[in-house]
């Protein structure tokens, strides 16, 4: 949608445009990402190779989206805000990690269905559960995105509102601040963090339902 716009308006481009082009691209991004899991798993056991197409390609694209319209709103509106560009990136960042959550969400969600209808013994770990076909490599890739994000919201969205290091003696603790801490506190906060605690809700689910098959397991023998 924003690339559109650009692309339409070329240098003909308005402040009040340019911002409802750029917000209206990041409302079809989150209406991608809330259809995504629905679509997966009702295509994918006959079109997998097109699921796995359409969820690259879409996040693929969202992810430009995002950064065009960082890269363009911190240029046009410098005299402004400063530090546009910082806020668009944080707000992709947040757009992912929110849909890293929803996605996890969505998987043990099947998983508890699945559960409910399965007579057996579930031998699965947690972690291959939430990591199975066709949901691992969609929830990787909003991972992926999710920390370069928040990782380009120091570090190139701080490039361009001009930032401007004067100090020599502070160049290291700007080079932790701004390029090597971002990608670990992403990760922490996009991925590790919400990954351990849909785990951890999963292995109960396994363990109340392991537990449950077994007592009827020993009343049939009985």
């Amino acid at each position: 949608m924003f690339l559109l716009y650009l692309k339409l308006a070329g240098e003909n481009k308005q402040s009040v445009q340019e911002l409802m082009a750029g917000f209206a691209s990041l409302f079809f991004i989150i209406l991608f990402i809330a259809v995504i899991p629905y679509l997966i798993e009702k295509n994918y056991k006959n079109y997998w190779l097109g699921c796995i197409v359409f969820s690259t390609i879409g996040l693929v694209y969202s992810f430009v989206e995002i950064m065009a319209f960082a890269v363009t709103g911190a240029e046009d509106f410098k005299d402004i805000f400063r530090f546009m560009g910082v806020v668009i990136f944080l707000i992709g960042f947040i757009v992912m990690a929110l849909g890293t959550v929803y996605m996890y969400a969505y998987i043990f969600r099947r998983v508890k269905r699945q559960a409910d209808c399965n007579k057996d013994l579930i031998v699965d770990q947690s972690e291959t559960l939430l990591d199975k076909f066709p949901y691992g490599g969609v929830t990787t890739m909003f991972n992926v995105y999710t920390v370069l994000l928040f990782w380009m919201s120091t570090f190139v969205g701080m490039t361009l509102s001009d930032f401007e290091n004067n100090n020599v003696f502070l160049g290291p603790v700007y080079l932790i601040l701004f390029f090597i801490s971002p990608p670990i506190i992403g990760w922490i906060i996009g991925r590790t963090l919400p990954r351990r605690y849909y785990i951890a809700k999963i292995e109960k689910i396994i363990a109340l339902h392991n537990e449950e098959i077994k007592v009827k397991q020993n009343r049939k023998r009985k």
